[in-house]
């Protein structure tokens, strides 16, 4: 059978190419700028997509029994966001919003930690239902929502409904997305749908050929809105992998419109481009300012470790795991990631099909579009980004690129690599069909140099790699990603499984592009087109799901749980004392539903001052801390914050330690710190230090926390007498709330009042009703000085910045709503 080529590309209407932006259709590709909704993306939309994640999620993972939550049990749902949207829910149904956090690092910001998305509507859910329901129940609509926006935004570009299907398949089951799913990365969930929405807004004023009040608010109101939403959901990175994205294909284009002579037209765009980024911020700052103002405190805004920012950094050798993602170990095959280099945050699956789709466009590169080559160069700044430290200029960058200082891990650049190449999969896709149609010669010149990369690549593997274990090639590859401690600990077993896994999954991935390969020459027969581009949907997703299925799990909430026993103990002794652990995370978090106080926490914006004062605790140094700190260690200052449980695996050896136990269950064993000092307690001496020493007063086995208290010598200047003696008063505990703490204390000589609960900005005093200064008491806690009597002391914390993003964003939401309003009616009218 001949090919059959006497079918032509859809045409436009002329009504549609005359409405459309000329430079934004050169710039995607002649008429393809227009494209609408038909039935078969309306069922891709609502059928097809939710069919498949709730395939995937349910049936596979058995969340259909209650309780269950899809996720990793070793992951942070299971240890952070289930107790802290819980406890969430619980104060809004209480009509409280929560500023502070009283259950983890001796009181922590609630609010103003960012990731809490407190002001995200889908979480206020949480206040209604039970949080393992609501919990699966965003991640199943966002997970929708990202694949159905990137639909949306694929047929924007142009694309027809296979091709976006590919670009939707790429961008919702891919590596990034399955693996966060998998580790419980909430935020990242459910901030994947606005990135392709943002871009929807600007491609839909970019396309449109006038300049009118209409398409202006289509671009202010999308993008404002969707970024205020995608911040507000909780993690700021994903919302600058937005910006980034979005600011490169409006530069790329803002350059092609200047090629054309349309000087006023790009710098009109520009400016209601920044326009739209200001008013995002306005709409945000509710949560913006306060996360500001505590990110002053944090252990980022102090001089962290060039270490911390490119921890997790994406080795070179790692580019493999955009088509064969165990190449180096994994839980398809059941062997253990070796070293930091092969760990999940630098795994970018995204499929041998998807890279074959993109990268076949290269076989003819005279003839890429702009649209094409601004994805290609997507793809290349995104994976040089997560190279990291590996690329060896990382740090150079890091000071002369906005804002790319800010945040830790470069491999999560693998996100922005991962949208780009489900674009540019769909355009390949589409691309290849046109070239079937209307250019077969050349169609077949691209099979047959793919066709001819795809087997020199199975062949030089063979070659270079044919002496298995012994390829000299493969030994300098294992002495590169591994450190020589852990190189010199591998056994001949090990370093022939690695093997295996190495050279089964690039062949693997050798076969599957060529299977591909072999089904996109189908193209070019007219009787077998149509069927074709959907068996290699069916193909990619077949191949993506296999990645995905040994992620697929989940989690039962009441498997988690402390038991009574344990619980009823630590109440039993007050709120005035607090708990450790050294078993799982899940432990350093619980206690916000159980409403027990813990020491330390799982916790990703801690103070510094804190963060090095637990160091101190535990006998190290106080420098950057420890990511994961094990914070039991019994010390004069974890005696001062009142540490008296520790919650432990059974016949962990704390005995030795100076704990006693107290309760043994099966999986738990709770022992007492009889040492331990209630929070709240008074001492008749202060001695101050400076900053400088502190740490070594604070570390010293001297330090009586329950005879002196450790004032800062800058504090101390602005108190006359710096040191009075005395015996300890009594402290009777009036209300104890997370924001609001009133005691009536009883001082038989003058002294000093001490709370040892963190001290941050936005903590307030009185006493008798006069308002007192806050004194910051061994290093970390809270000091007042008291003159002999009785008193009533009140400390009460108000977010700071909240009262003003409070007020900018409320104005900013209301010129929101009038504006959509105005949209709306001129919408209407036009239609009308």
């Amino acid at each position: 059978m001949m090919p059959h080529n006497s079918r032509t590309s859809p045409k436009v209407s002329t009504e549609a190419m005359f409405q459309a932006d000329a430079a934004m259709i050169k710039f995607l590709r002649g008429n393809r700028s227009s494209s609408s909704y038909s039935r078969r993306d309306w069922f891709a939309t609502l059928v097809l997509y939710p069919l498949l994640i709730g395939t995937y999620a349910i049936f596979l993972s058995g969340t259909h029994e209650g309780g269950r939550i899809v996720s990793a049990a070793t992951g942070d749902i299971a240890y952070y966001w289930l107790w802290a949207r819980t406890y969430l829910g619980e104060c809004l149904r209480n009509g409280i919003l929560p500023h502070w956090n009283p259950y983890m690092m001796s009181g922590t910001p609630y609010l103003a930690s960012n990731q809490m998305a407190i002001f995200y509507p889908p979480n206020w859910t949480f206040a209604v239902g039970a949080p393992a329901f609501w919990l699966n129940t965003q991640i199943f609509v966002h997970w929708w929502a990202a694949l159905a926006a990137m639909h949306w935004l694929a047929r924007g570009f142009g694309q027809s409904p296979s091709a976006a299907l590919i670009a939707a398949l790429v961008f919702g089951f891919s590596g990034f997305a399955i693996l966060h799913a998998w580790q419980g990365h909430l935020p990242f969930i459910l901030e994947m749908p606005w990135t392709p929405l943002v871009l929807v807004a600007w491609l839909t004023y970019s396309k449109s050929a006038d300049r009118s009040l209409r398409t202006r608010l289509t671009l202010v109101l999308g993008v404002a809105g969707c970024l205020a939403m995608q911040f507000l959901a909780g993690h700021p990175q994903i919302v600058y992998f937005s910006l980034i994205i979005l600011a490169w294909f409006h530069f790329w284009y803002m350059i092609h419109q200047l090629t054309v002579g349309r000087k006023k037209r790009a710098l009109g765009d520009l400016m209601l481009f920044g326009a739209s980024l200001v008013f995002a911020a306005l709409l945000a700052a509710v949560q913006a300012l306060p996360t500001a103002k505590y990110a002053a405190e944090t252990v980022r805004a102090h001089g962290a470790p060039l270490e911390y920012y490119t921890a997790q950094s994406m080795p070179l050798g790692n580019i493999l795991t955009l088509i064969a993602p165990w190449v180096w170990g994994g839980r398809r095959f059941g062997i253990s990631y070796i070293g930091m280099d092969s760990y999940w945050e630098v795994a970018g699956f995204v499929g041998a099909t998807a890279v074959l789709l993109a990268g076949m466009m290269l076989t003819l590169p005279k003839s890429l579009n702009r649209f094409q080559w601004t994805c290609l160069g997507l793809v290349a700044f995104a994976l040089l980004l997560a190279f990291g430290h590996y690329s060896g200029f990382y740090e150079t960058l890091m000071k002369v690129f906005p804002g790319l200082g800010l945040f830790r891990n470069p491999g999560r650049f693998l996100y922005i690599a991962t949208f780009a190449l489900a674009l540019l999969a769909g355009e390949g896709l589409d691309r290849l069909i046109e070239y079937a149609r209307l250019r077969p010669s050349e169609f077949l010149l691209i099979v047959r140099r793919t066709a001819i990369a795809v087997a020199g690549g199975i062949g030089a593997f063979l070659i270079l790699f044919g002496d298995n274990i012994r390829s000299p090639l493969f030994l300098q590859i294992l002495v590169h990603r591994l450190t020589p401690q852990v190189f010199s600990t591998l056994s001949r077993e090990d370093v022939t499984a690695m093997f295996k896994t190495f050279r089964e999954n690039l062949i693997a991935s050798g076969i599957m592009a060529g299977l591909s390969l072999g089904l996109i020459s189908r193209l070019i027969w007219a009787k077998y087109e149509k069927v074709t581009r959907r068996i290699i949907c069916v193909f990619l997703f077949f191949e993506l799901i296999q990645f995905a299925r040994p992620y697929a799990e989940s989690f039962s909430v009441e498997g988690l749980r402390w038991p009574s026993r344990l619980v009823s103990i630590v109440r039993n002794a007050g709120s005035l004392y607090r708990i450790a652990s050294a078993r799982e995370p899940s432990d350093l978090t619980q206690g916000m539903v159980e409403k027990i106080r813990h020491v330390w926490g799982y916790e990703p914006t801690v103070s510094l001052r804190y963060a090095m004062a637990m160091s101190v605790a535990q006998g190290r140094p106080p420098s950057f801390p420890e990511a994961w700190l094990q914070a039991y260690r019994i010390s004069p200052l974890m005696n001062a914050l009142g540490t008296r449980y520790l919650i432990a695996p059974p016949d962990t050896g704390a005995g030795a330690l100076g704990w006693h136990s107290v309760f043994k269950g099966s999986a738990y064993e709770l022992f007492e710190n009889p040492d331990a000092l209630p929070r709240a307690f008074c001492v008749g001496k202060a001695e101050t230090t400076s900053t400088q020493f502190l740490w070594s007063v604070l570390s010293s086995p001297d330090f009586a926390p329950q005879q002196k208290v450790i004032l800062e010598e800058e504090a101390a200047r602005t108190f006359d007498s710096q040191e009075t003696t005395g015996t300890i008063g009594k402290v009777e505990v009036l209300r104890d709330d997370p924001e609001l703490f009133t005691a009536k204390v009883k001082m038989e000589h003058d002294g000093w009042f001490v709370l040892m609960d963190q001290y941050l900005p936005g903590w307030e005093a009185s006493v008798n009703g006069v308002e007192a200064k806050i004194y910051r008491a061994n290093g970390v806690g809270r000091a007042l000085p008291l003159q002999s009597g009785e008193h009533i002391v009140e400390m009460r914390y108000v977010t700071p910045g909240w009262r003003t993003g409070l007020f900018i964003s409320s104005i900013a939401w209301i010129c929101y709503a009038l504006l959509a309003v105005v949209y709306w009616r001129v919408r209407k009218a036009r239609i009308s």
